[in-house]
């Protein structure tokens, strides 16, 4: 068990409802830590995830994501091909051009050509940081916000 009482709880802000929720949750990110063993995730991983989720409203981060990736997600819908998901696996390897070609089962330069052209279609180059935040937690955030989250006060 993460801890019980429920914090949120303890101060009147959640519902039992929402409790019960937490740890399906918290069981979905178990595994997802960059290095960490399938299955498990350190519990100081899982405070900063709840952090982090918990400054997002459903809504929010659902049209952050959308804006982020709509020109990609465009550029697949006309002339197809797995920007968004190559996009994910470079960021998710670290950068890594030789790790992220691997795992997509794809050759080295395929990986490159696609990058270019996620690059030339977000129209900033992946060398900017702020670039590369806004378009991890635009992936990200699918995974640590769940959908239809109460707003605090709200009932679920």
């Amino acid at each position: 068990m993460i801890g019980w009482p429920p914090r949120a709880a303890v101060a009147g802000r959640t519902t039992w409802r929402s409790c019960r929720r937490r740890p399906r949750h918290a069981t979905a990110l178990a595994g997802r830590g960059a290095g960490a063993a399938p299955g498990y995730t350190h519990v100081d991983e899982l405070e900063t995830a709840a952090l982090l989720r918990d400054a997002f409203l459903p809504e929010a981060a659902h049209r952050f994501s959308a804006a982020v990736l709509r020109p990609l997600r465009e550029h697949e819908a006309r002339h197809g091909g797995d920007l968004v998901a190559t996009l994910r696996a470079y960021l998710e390897a670290g950068e890594n051009l030789e790790l992220a070609a691997r795992r997509l089962g794809v050759h080295r330069n395929t990986l490159r050509r696609r990058l270019t052209t996620a690059e030339r279609v977000s129209g900033r180059p992946f060398t900017d940081p702020g670039h590369r935040l806004h378009l991890w937690l635009a992936l990200s955030l699918g995974d640590l916000v769940p959908p239809g989250r109460p707003r605090d006060g709200e009932n679920a």
